[in-house]
């Protein structure tokens, strides 16, 4: 058994760390296997996306502006389904 991985990512305003992804063990001849499980759960847990939020500023506007526009589509989505169901 081998340790993979073990990504820690620094908080705001702390001085601790939090671990995001813990290593996954895995035995020397199935690596591939291993490396396939730590993707698939570093990009489950959102750590790639948080990484490419963090890359430019973006303003407390942006964020709002962002965050309302996620929150209709998912209203209109809402009452797109409820429609459909209730069609019949």
């Amino acid at each position: 058994m081998i340790k993979l991985a073990t990504v820690y990512v620094k908080k705001l305003n702390k001085d601790d760390f939090k671990s995001y992804s813990e290593y996954k063990n895995a035995c020397a001849d199935n690596v591939e296997a291993a490396i396939k499980l730590f993707r698939k759960k570093v990009i489950n847990e959102g750590i790639l996306k948080e990484c490419q939020d963090r890359m430019y500023y973006t303003s407390k506007g942006d964020k709002r502006r962002k965050a309302a526009k996620v929150a209709r589509r998912k209203q209109l989505k809402k009452m797109y389904r409820e429609k459909r169901y209730f069609s019949d």
